[in-house]
């Protein structure tokens, strides 16, 4: 967990903060960044625009208008928006289970430090609950499977959250 914070305020300001943690956790800026909406502010497009990085979302203003030249672009922008957009889906149905299933919006401890170890533990479970799934998978086909299995490669997709105690969740996916 990237922050945890007690006092009510807006996580939209956080981006780049949570970007300068990437960096220097993996020694480079993200290739993409796939977020909230409330993410979208003008402050933090161009704070991505000036690393390089690409905000995954909606571009601000009126939508271009379409045209025989710029047909392709646009439709081409709008299937990346949409690809996105699934990307984010399970890991909203992960924050949902989280609240629902593991009691994560019903944390009552009385200090910080508790609630911190109460909300990593119960992240560190549906983590582990995960990767014993694999593991079986990988398993049941076969010990070769497995192996092969944990060298596959692929761009990670690195997530930072931050945690409000009103009950909302935000995050930020980082590819690459």
């Amino acid at each position: 967990m990237d922050y945890l914070r007690w006092d009510a305020f807006h996580e939209g300001l956080d981006l780049a903060s949570q970007v300068e943690a990437y960096r220097d956790r993996y020694g480079h800026y993200p290739e993409r960044v796939l977020a909230d909406p409330l993410y979208g502010t003008r402050a933090n497009r161009e704070y991505l625009k000036q690393r390089g990085i690409q905000l995954a979302g909606k571009p601000l203003g009126r939508p271009k208008q379409e045209t025989d030249a710029n047909r392709e672009p646009l439709k081409q922008a709008k299937a990346q928006r949409r690809q996105d957009y699934l990307q984010r889906i399970p890991i909203e149905g992960k924050f949902g289970q989280g609240k629902q299933g593991y009691r994560l919006n019903y944390i009552r401890a009385k200090r910080a430090d508790t609630s911190f170890a109460w909300i990593s533990s119960i992240f560190l479970v549906m983590n582990l609950l995960i990767l014993q799934r694999i593991f079986f998978v990988l398993c049941k086909s076969s010990p070769a499977g497995l192996i092969t299995g944990l060298k596959q490669t692929q761009k990670p997709l690195l997530f930072s959250f931050g945690f409000n105690f009103n009950g909302s969740a935000r995050f930020v996916i980082f590819e690459g």
